[in-house]
């Protein structure tokens, strides 16, 4: 130190990036980046030039992995519930709302998939061949083989 003044380092914090720059960084595609960046609306499109605004992203990731480490893998992403539900992201949305398992962080939907479990299994299950509306399904080979496998039990 001289005189008395300590020698500080400026250190610069970028607040734009293409988002292939965060690639990388945050170890995740560059398709991931810009859907996430455009759910919390930190994507910008400048002389055809997609920008991400660096201090928003951050802090909605931020908050939204600590969302997703306190869920201990109960949460799921729209797009991931739909992938393993097997029903539309319309259905999904509206079985979710309804059992009270809708969350959403900007413009991203996560589902809490015990509450929405626990909301499909609080109906009852229909297994009786008889209540086969649809002569082509009670015809069907796969269904048949369901009611014979039942029956064997």
């Amino acid at each position: 130190m001289e005189d008395g003044r300590r020698n500080l380092q400026f250190i610069a914090v970028k607040t734009y990036c293409q988002p292939k720059e965060l690639v990388e960084m945050l170890d995740a595609t560059e398709k991931d980046i810009v859907r996430f960046a455009y759910g919390v609306g930190a994507l910008y499109e400048a002389e055809e030039i997609r920008l991400v605004n660096l201090p928003m992203y951050m802090g909605f990731l931020n908050s939204y992995q600590a969302f997703m480490d306190d869920s201990m893998g109960t949460y799921m992403e729209l797009d991931d519930a739909v992938k393993k539900t097997g029903l539309s992201a319309e259905v999904v949305v509206r079985i979710s709302a309804s059992a009270g398992a809708l969350y959403q962080i900007g413009k991203i939907k996560i589902i809490n998939l015990c509450e929405f479990d626990d909301y499909i299994r609080s109906f009852p299950v229909i297994c009786d061949m008889d209540n086969l509306e649809s002569k082509r399904l009670r015809g069907s080979k796969f269904v048949r083989e369901i009611y014979r496998n039942r029956q064997k039990r």
